[in-house]
């Protein structure tokens, strides 16, 4: 198995490295580079890497933590509302429900679920000291206050218990960053998007402003942050109860509610020179560093990385189609975290329609199985009372329209 280094921290003399696809944390001496030992944690995808003020301790986020949420088996979920306009019964499917839903625990889900959404190592003794749940479903990018210690985790939350496409409006998750209070463990999640109204797409004014998938973060001093949003091509800079004050836009072709998902940058990472007053985004889609005036809030440059990028061109130019959510009607949601064939078995489980399971079992069928099971997705999807609104040409164009960005999903791979 690979490990996926994702990430490093230093502390103690050691320096500290996320093997996400192992679910370790690989320690190494500092001086004679020696291995350790490896810690395993228990959480999936253990990424970014902090250290606590006092060097005493060491954080790891886990990406694909989850939500405490698993599915119902359709021959045990009630049935969907039954159509009105003419159109065939809905067919039955599973059911996404908190694991600790009464109504189906212990009756039908006879077991218990964690959701750790960062780990605390003791730096010293490499001894686990707590886990900290009820962060988010995906959590991106870890950032610790100087001086009180409190964590900041950017975060998508996503609403997979809310049924029905039309219900949800395409505001399937919600970007967030939490801040956890060191001594209690409370975690106070802030909104990134607040007021952001999901009705009369396109919404210009949510596309102008959105902040999606929140994917690093660096403090200023002790009370502003840098969050970068990865899926709108924004820094933010917001106050520690998550206020915004500021939007710095990263690519001049796609300001305000404009796209150009061809020339995407995908900002990943930030580091900050409080001195200089320059702030350092490293764009992984275009891969190049964008420098930022953070008195003037206005980008200096940009440079790339690298001098030569063996991508094929077909790729480079696609591959922001996949992360552009400003392609959404509001500009807050993209269609993938990643597009490994694992991970979207795993969005199965966070996805917000009562067919999650269908979208599991596209991954694994064969391609005859793949499209029947899309179009089958793809009706359900508008399933229940929602289909009363829909014809159906409609619901033939939809079916098209899913089965084609699951199916090329599947075929079409970026890290």
């Amino acid at each position: 198995m690979q490990d996926e280094p994702a990430d490093v921290a230093f502390a103690a003399g050691k320096a500290f490295v996320t093997a996400a696809r192992k679910n370790q944390i690989a320690v190494f001496d500092l001086i004679t580079h020696a291995a350790i030992t490896n810690i395993s944690v228990f959480g999936e995808n253990p990424r970014a890497l902090a250290v606590s003020p006092n060097g005493s301790n060491v954080y790891a986020a886990f990406a694909l933590s989850g939500n405490r949420t698993t599915l119902v088996p359709a021959g045990l979920a009630p049935p969907q509302p039954a159509p009105t306009n003419g159109l065939p019964a809905p067919p039955l499917v599973s059911l996404i429900v908190d694991v600790s839903n009464p109504t189906y625990n212990p009756s039908v889900i006879n077991f218990t679920m964690p959701d750790n959404d960062v780990v605390e190592l003791n730096a010293h003794t490499l001894a686990i000291t707590r886990y900290f749940p009820r962060v988010g479903t995906v959590n991106f990018a870890l950032a610790v206050h100087p001086v009180s210690g409190d964590l900041y985790v950017a975060n998508t939350e996503a609403r997979n218990l809310v049924r029905f496409e039309p219900v949800l409006s395409g505001n399937f998750v919600t970007n967030r960053v939490a801040r956890i209070a060191i001594g209690s463990g409370a975690v106070t999640n802030f909104d990134l998007n607040p007021g952001f109204t999901f009705t009369n797409f396109p919404n210009l004014p949510a596309l102008s402003n959105a902040l999606a998938q929140p994917t690093a973060l660096v403090f200023s001093g002790t009370n502003k942050l840098y969050v970068a949003a990865f899926g709108t091509d924004r820094v933010a800079r917001i106050d520690t109860n998550g206020n915004v004050e500021v939007r710095i836009e990263l690519n001049p072709a796609a300001a305000g509610s404009a796209t150009d998902p061809r020339h995407k940058r995908g900002p990943r990472g930030l580091a900050l020179n409080d001195a200089t007053k320059k702030l350092y985004v490293l764009n992984r889609i275009a891969n190049t560093i964008s420098i930022i005036d953070t008195t003037a809030n206005t980008v200096l440059g940009e440079i790339p990385t690298g001098s030569f990028d063996p991508t094929p061109a077909a790729i480079r130019q696609g591959r922001g189609f996949l992360y552009d959510a400003k392609l959404s009607g509001a500009g807050v949601v993209s269609a993938y975290v990643e597009s490994r064939t694992p991970v979207l078995m795993k969005a199965a489980l966070r996805t917000p329609w009562s067919a999650a399971a269908a979208a599991a079992s596209l991954v694994a069928g064969s391609a005859l199985k793949e499209v029947s099971q899309a179009l089958n997705w793809a009706l359900a999807l508008a399933g229940g009372s929602s289909w009363l609104s829909f014809s159906t040409a409609a619901l033939k164009s939809a079916a098209e329209l899913v089965c084609t960005v699951l199916v090329s999903a599947l075929v079409v791979g970026i890290d």
